[in-house]
């Protein structure tokens, strides 16, 4: 209908994910079906009425293949934040079983990820090991595990700000020191040689200052690593 590939989904008991790809650029209607069929047959079960979702779904672009590949890895492997003895494949509510050879639906899109790794064996790898970072572009990799921090935080209630997605950037580089904050701040288009240093320095102060930009660092630092 709206022209959206599924790519991998984890549905939890208060919220879900999902990595898609709008080739029409339908996202919002696509979500918004899903979010409005899923919130009437809830309500028809519970014999309930109301909204079920508490705002509008939270996006991030996945701008290369390493985002893309982070992201994939990192919804497969969230149930370990649940049930961390529980193998990731026997996990009923998430598509890496259809990955691993369980049946597949329709709706779900798997051959990208098996052109990317060839077959079940490394598909596993990549998901279940817990250093498998090898070829991963640096910058790229932190960035996305700055976006998924932030993302992550709106589930806890942090409202999204303008800039925050570049001040926690900063910040990170600031933490991190050495070749990772090369990387992350050579993303940023600084316009004078000078600016980079000022921004650490100030994005040093935030941390000690503002806790929810602590938090969304020391995740990324824990996405990343």
């Amino acid at each position: 209908m709206f022209n959206v590939e599924v790519h991998a989904y984890w549905l939890m008991n208060n919220h879900y994910h999902l990595l898609v790809r709008s080739l029409a650029g339908q996202l919002s209607d696509f979500m918004h079906r899903i979010a409005s069929n899923y919130a009437r047959s809830l309500n028809r079960e519970r014999n309930s009425d109301g909204p079920l979702f508490r705002s509008r779904f939270h996006s991030v672009l996945c701008s290369s293949t390493t985002h893309v590949g982070n992201a994939w890895r990192y919804i497969h492997r969230n149930p370990l934040d649940v049930t961390p003895v529980m193998p990731l494949d026997e996990w009923r509510w998430s598509s890496y079983r259809c990955y691993t050879g369980r049946d597949r639906p329709s709706w779900l899109t798997t051959s990208i990820f098996f052109d990317w790794h060839g077959s079940r064996a490394p598909v596993r790898r990549f998901v279940e090991s817990d250093s498998d970072h090898v070829g991963d572009v640096a910058a790229d990799r932190w960035q996305w595990a700055i976006q998924t921090a932030i993302a992550e935080s709106v589930l806890h209630g942090e409202s999204v700000t303008p800039g925050l997605l570049r001040t926690a950037t900063i910040a990170t580089a600031a933490r991190c020191g050495g070749p990772i904050a090369v990387a992350l701040l050579g993303q940023l288009g600084f316009a004078h040689e000078q600016a980079p240093d000022r921004a650490v320095r100030r994005a040093a102060q935030h941390l000690s200052e503002r806790p929810g930009l602590e938090a969304i660092v020391g995740r990324a630092e824990q996405l990343a690593g």
